[in-house]
């Protein structure tokens, strides 16, 4: 193989390391965006008297959500469920009270239950 050649495949080579490593990183920002995009979505898609209820406690339940998920103490399988439950209720006609209310209460045992396996693993019985 000519020196020409293998230049161009060491460069080659590097590239396609290069592009995959940036994949990597820029994949969780990507998904970060999106699921808060989401999240404010389903927000402007309450009522006004529903957000003024429940505005803050979806903002803070979705961003303990993430916190959790970027600690590796909930799976892709729970972010792809709590994204598949933001989009049913955005497309829905109408959001009721106890859509959201359910909502919240079940992302937040998400990370409740995630908070508990934590902790009878660092102090097992």
């Amino acid at each position: 193989m000519s020196n020409h050649r293998r230049s161009i495949a060491l460069v080659a080579g590097v590239l396609a390391i290069s592009a995959a490593v940036l994949f990597a990183v820029f994949k969780d920002t990507i998904s970060e965006k999106l699921f808060f995009r989401t999240g404010r979505e389903l927000e402007q898609k309450l009522s006004p008297k529903l957000r003024e209820k429940y505005s803050s406690d979806l903002q803070h339940t979705l961003r303990t959500f993430w916190k959790f998920y970027e600690r590796g103490l909930l799976s892709k399988n729970d972010l792809n469920d709590v994204m598949d439950k933001m989009k049913r209720l955005i497309e829905k006609k109408e959001i009721s009270d106890r859509d959201i209310f359910d909502f919240i209460g079940y992302v937040s045992r998400l990370y409740t239950d995630a908070i508990n396996r934590a902790r009878s693993e660092s102090y097992p019985e």
